[in-house]
């Protein structure tokens, strides 16, 4: 009899352990939302200060990134909202997406965060200001149907020059999607 109960004491905790392993596996505790430090706060910190400052820097791609190179991210959304624009017998949505900045590397601590990160539009630089920023994506689709805030969406985009003869993130777009 005891034997049987030691047994069972073991399945339960051998399935135990599988539960938490998946669980964690799966994004259930171990991490994610917006207090991880992956998307493009991983992004963001892989990038080099030009310069001294702390606050307002001017980052760039470091040197062994090149033109071309694909970029991947997967991150939080923390807003986003659509303008649906018609063009002939088609709708073309512009969704703009907002995510933040949750590392510390780029912080200034009597100031905040406020950083500028390379890319190609515009005057050629992204301002993240006190963490948060926004990313446009065209697509034939409506994003918001699939999105909301809160959910993990992944883009991808490719390392351009800009106008500014810098490498930077070129145009994103949402993986698998029109």
């Amino acid at each position: 009899m005891e034997k049987k109960i030691l047994a069972l004491m073991i399945a339960l905790l051998v399935l135990a352990a599988v539960v938490a392993s998946v669980a964690l596996a799966l994004g259930g505790g171990g991490g994610g939302g917006l207090s991880s430090s992956g998307g493009f706060t991983a992004l963001f910190d892989d990038l080099d200060n030009m310069g001294n400052e702390t606050w307002r820097a001017y980052l760039e791609a470091p040197d062994n990134w090149d033109n071309g190179d694909d970029v991947k991210v997967t991150d939080v959304i923390v807003d986003m909202f659509y303008e649906r624009v018609q063009v002939g017998n088609t709708y073309v949505y512009t969704t703009t997406l907002y995510f933040a900045y949750t590392g510390d590397k780029w912080n200034d601590p009597t100031e905040g965060t406020y950083f500028y990160v390379p890319v190609d539009r515009g005057d050629g630089w992204l301002r993240v200001n006190h963490g948060t920023f926004s990313i446009e994506v065209s697509s034939a689709t409506n994003l918001s149907e699939e999105y909301k805030p809160g959910d993990r969406i992944t883009l991808e985009t490719n390392l351009v020059l800009n106008d500014n003869v810098m490498l930077s993130f070129g145009v994103w777009v949402v993986e698998n999607t029109l």
